[in-house]
């Protein structure tokens, strides 16, 4: 399935620092300031840039979001939904701008790979008005995920993660919470297996330089070494990109490349589509 179409790749000086007219949107916190990567704990001898930009849809009709009945626990759960029905929140597309919002964006390059110094990025997935609260959250690896409930009923948080990973507690009442360790890079589906249409996505990186688009479709990374670095997106809807190449096929697989200079903001925009 094709569904990206870069619009738009620019580099362009804003002001010391990366300091964009963008907002944040899931930022790892301090990746102003990068250190060497591979392990050789040396500070970086030039400054990162940064890399922010828009994701937007691209076709005649904006989807809706999937609606689903509440079968399970009506009694708690419908005040939260909508005549009986719960959004999945997997098309959240602003009307006037088109914006996609919970696209992950995410780099790749050896450069970047097993990040010397990367902070530790903690996730909290919260079981709250029957559902979970971040739809999408970040985290790094070797960080840890603490789930939560905070309704009057029973949640399960089953992640499933990279390589067959699967952490699955039961929280039967309020206030009740599990960690886990999270040591496998990669993009993690979370279900609660007794309300079908509880879902979100955690991205695992062995590196602080991702992010989630927010309600306007737009993102921002701070920090990033200079050099080429390649970006991925996934979206729950929309898939991931690249795109893998067809078995048997001679079609390489697309791939979207940024230059990041010191000092400067590169800009990458994208329509996403079925």
């Amino acid at each position: 399935m094709r569904f990206v179409l870069p619009i738009a790749v620019a580099a362009a000086c804003l002001g010391c620092g990366g300091n964009g007219s963008q907002p944040s949107a899931g930022n790892p916190p301090d990746a102003a300031a990068p250190v060497a990567p591979n392990g050789s704990g040396a500070a970086q001898t030039s400054p990162g840039g940064t890399l922010t930009g828009t994701i937007v849809f691209d076709g005649a009709e904006i989807p809706a979001q999937t609606m689903v009945p509440i079968a399970t626990d009506p009694e708690i759960c419908q005040k939260h939904g909508m005549d009986g029905l719960y959004p999945m929140e997997d098309y959240v597309i602003d009307r006037q701008t088109r914006g996609i919002r919970y696209v992950i964006v995410y780099l790749q390059s050896d450069a970047i790979r097993k990040w010397a110094g990367t902070p530790r990025q903690d996730a909290t997935i919260d079981n709250r008005n029957c559902r979970f609260e971040p739809h999408v959250a970040l985290a790094t690896v070797g960080s840890q995920v603490e789930v939560k409930n905070s309704d009057d009923v029973y949640h399960t948080t089953h992640l499933y993660g990279p390589a067959g990973f699967q952490y699955n507690p039961g929280l039967r009442a309020k206030g009740q919470s599990e960690r886990t360790e999270l040591t496998r890079p990669g993009t993690y589906i979370v279900k609660c297996d007794r309300h079908g249409w509880m879902s979100a996505f955690l991205r695992v990186d062995d590196h602080p330089f991702h992010a989630v688009t927010d309600e306007k479709g737009r993102f921002e990374i701070k920090g990033i070494p200079p050099g080429k670095h390649r970006v991925e997106v996934f979206h729950e809807k929309f898939g991931e990109r690249p795109i893998a190449q067809p078995a048997g096929g001679n079609t390489a697989p697309e791939v979207i490349e940024v230059n990041i200079e010191a000092d400067k903001t590169s800009t990458l925009d994208l329509k996403l589509s079925h």
